[in-house]
């Protein structure tokens, strides 16, 4: 099977996969806040206290660039795009945890869970407050970050499609870029996208939607 080299999709693109042409829709997210520079992606809903990538990012705030294939029949969400620097990538790696051993990796068994039908990028320290709000609030249905993932979640399971920036005060100075996972529940691989200095320009979590490959070599 041929699988076309990453590149950078712009809105009205189009993008050959599935044998056939696939129209491309690309949003931006308002830009994220990020405290730490320390990257979480995960399943918001059912796995928030998923661990940082072993990488760092200069504190601040990035958008999140968002590309939905338009397929022949329904629209999807293909991948989400932490935009770091503007200047293209020029070869990329995959993100890890701390621990992780690379050796061990496989195209099927790596990446972030996804139950829910959502994903996210956050700051490690968003996610802690997350986690703390939720064990603070009394009722479930007093907890207001929650209701706004499970309408979120409504949407992505009725349309397949989603994407927010979330802020609440709860969360201190960061905010969560929500997006619908591709076609819901599975396992979704990020890669690290520098370029030619090594500098990291883009991190992507692919949903597996286009038919696309991260070389490690530089193009």
């Amino acid at each position: 099977m041929f699988l076309n080299i990453y590149r950078d999709l712009e809105d009205g693109d189009l993008f050959e996969a599935l044998g056939y042409d696939i129209v491309i829709q690309r949003r931006t997210l308002p830009a994220v806040h990020f405290p730490s520079g320390k990257l979480v992606a995960c399943d918001p809903l059912t796995h928030p206290t998923t661990e940082p990538f072993d990488f760092e990012l200069e504190p601040g705030s990035y958008p999140v660039r968002l590309v939905i294939a338009q397929l022949r029949d329904e629209a999807r969400l293909a991948q989400a795009i932490l935009e770091v620097h503007p200047e293209p990538a020029k070869r990329w790696e995959v993100a890890t945890v701390p621990g992780e051993d690379t050796s061990l990796l496989s195209e099927d068994a790596h990446g972030y869970s996804v139950v829910s039908s959502i994903a996210c990028f956050m700051d490690v320290e968003t996610a802690g407050h997350m986690i703390q709000y939720g064990e603070i609030v009394m009722y479930d249905d007093d907890n207001e970050l929650e209701k706004q993932l499970l309408i979120q979640q409504r949407k992505a399971l009725a349309r397949g499609l989603c994407w927010n920036k979330i802020a609440h005060p709860a969360l201190g100075q960061g905010h969560i870029a929500l997006f619908s996972s591709g076609y819901g529940e599975g396992l979704y691989r990020t890669w690290i996208g520098r370029d030619a200095d090594g500098r990291i320009t883009r991190v992507v979590t692919d949903f597996e939607v286009l038919e696309m490959r991260f070389p490690a070599f530089s193009f």
